[in-house]
């Protein structure tokens, strides 16, 4: 199972677009999480080299793993 276009449709969302901050130095922003996105993979673009692609592998993510971004307490 690849997740290499679910993951691409959110580094794209609007609500990634909106993220910008700097932290020790590094700037994060939505137009890099775009870029990010960029390197995704494609089979229909399988000439491009050195391109991220996404394989779930069950037995490396422990049972009840989970994130998430709350921006009310998380500023």
């Amino acid at each position: 199972m690849s997740l290499d276009i679910p993951i691409q449709s959110l580094l794209r969302s609007p609500q990634v677009r909106e993220i910008n901050f700097s932290m020790r130095g590094i700037h994060v922003t939505g137009q890099g999480f775009r870029e990010l996105s960029n390197c995704f993979f494609l089979d229909n673009d399988p000439g491009i080299r050195h391109r991220i692609r996404v394989t779930v592998r069950p037995e490396l993510v422990p049972s009840g793993a989970g994130a998430q971004y709350d921006p009310i307490t998380t500023k």
